[in-house]
């Protein structure tokens, strides 16, 4: 019986952990999408190819 229920609270456990690492994964690859969304955004900006007031 303790066996039983040392198995199923140890299967609970990795459970449990296993799906807060799932969520941190996702967390860190939406960061990572977002910022390089913004990268390629701003390096247009930039560019000296554009003219704006940043290279007078």
């Amino acid at each position: 019986m303790t066996k039983e229920d040392l198995e199923t609270r140890s299967k609970k456990a990795v459970l449990k952990i296993e799906k807060s690492i799932a969520d941190i994964n996702n967390v860190l690859n939406d960061l990572s999408l977002k910022l390089c969304h913004i990268i390629k955004s701003q390096k247009d900006y930039y560019s000296p190819t554009r003219r704006n007031d940043y290279y007078k």
